[in-house]
């Protein structure tokens, strides 16, 4: 699998499920603006919370085909793993799917992932340990400190390098600027 940065503001997200699981999952995806639907006969009281805000929509029901047209994404997160992976083949072609219970059987895997401002450090194990990807980002993400307090100084010097320099000498002064700040 390919490891990728999206926008997903705005895009429809599924989720068939509504436990501690699902509530997880959903979070990632809320702080990033999508567009999601719990499908799920009951809820954690979180969801519902969510739900009564407006945040989400939450359809107590089982899901069925019709529920995931348009979707962009399905999170299969129920509690029934061989009902996750029927959600597999009953998901459109384009539609990106992550199954909660077995990162192989769907098309996507959530990477666990810290941010720090513009830096975001994201680690995946492939499925093999989400448990050990969690704790490598957290570690990674506290060594990186300096670096992400120093990332909009060095975001500010590139423009004012590719505003100003010819384009071979760009990478080079680029390079020799970021390696002079991470020394100090």
């Amino acid at each position: 699998m390919l490891p990728l940065m999206l926008d997903v503001t705005g895009k429809k997200l599924i989720i068939a499920g509504g436990g501690k699981v699902a509530l997880r999952k959903l979070s990632i995806f809320l702080k990033e603006g999508a567009a999601i639907t719990v499908i799920s006969p009951e809820a954690s009281e979180e969801i519902k919370r969510l739900h009564e805000k407006g945040v989400l929509f939450w359809k107590k029901t089982v899901i069925k085909k019709e529920d995931l047209e348009g979707a962009h994404f399905l999170i299969a997160a129920t509690n029934d793993p061989s009902a996750n992976e029927a959600l597999c083949d009953m998901a459109d072609k384009g539609t990106w799917v992550c199954v909660a219970s077995d990162g192989n059987k769907g098309n996507m895997q959530m990477m666990s992932f810290k941010r720090d401002g513009d830096l975001t450090i994201s680690v995946s194990t492939s499925g093999s340990s989400p448990g050990l990807a969690k704790e490598l980002s957290g570690i990674l993400m506290d060594r990186c400190k300096s670096i992400a307090e120093k990332l909009p100084v060095i975001k500010k010097e590139r423009e004012r390098i590719k505003n100003t320099l010819p384009m071979q000498e760009r990478r080079e002064r680029i390079r020799f600027f970021i390696q002079g700040l991470m020394r100090n």
